[in-house]
C-alpha cells in the first residue's frame, strides 16, 4: 500500500489497536472511522504534528489469543485483523481517492 498513489484525498491512515482483557474491555469501545479532510495541527508530547487529509479507526485483537500467541502469530493476527477493516473504505466516502489501484 505504502508504494502506490491512491489519490490526494487520504494523505495519512491512522489505525488504532485495542487489545486489553475482558474486565477492561468496557473502558475501551472501538472507535467509529472518522475522515478529516485539510489540515490539522497536533500537539502530542510537546511535538506537533501536521495532519493531512487522515481517517482514524480502531481495530480490536483478542487479549486471550494475543496473549498464548508467538511472535510471529501475532503479526498474522494484527495482519489479518488490518485487513478485515479495511471495509471501512466502504463506509467512509472520501473524494479523490481511488481504491481501484
Amino acid at each position: 500500500m505504502h508504494s502506490k498513489n491512491y489519490g490526494h484525498g487520504l494523505e495519512t491512515l491512522y489505525i488504532g489497536i485495542i487489545c486489553v482483557s475482558s474486565e477492561f474491555d468496557f473502558f475501551f469501545k472501538e472507535r467509529k472511522p472518522s475522515y478529516k479532510k485539510g489540515k490539522n495541527t497536533k500537539i502530542e508530547d510537546g511535538r506537533s504534528y501536521e495532519q493531512i487529509n487522515f481517517l482514524t479507526y480502531d481495530i480490536k485483537l483478542n487479549y486471550e489469543d494475543f496473549l498464548k500467541a508467538e511472535e510471529k502469530e501475532v503479526k498474522k493476527m494484527l495482519a489479518e485483523e488490518i485487513i478485515r477493516s479495511l471495509n471501512v473504505f466502504d463506509k467512509v466516502k472520501i473524494k479523490a481517492f481511488n481504491t481501484a489501484e
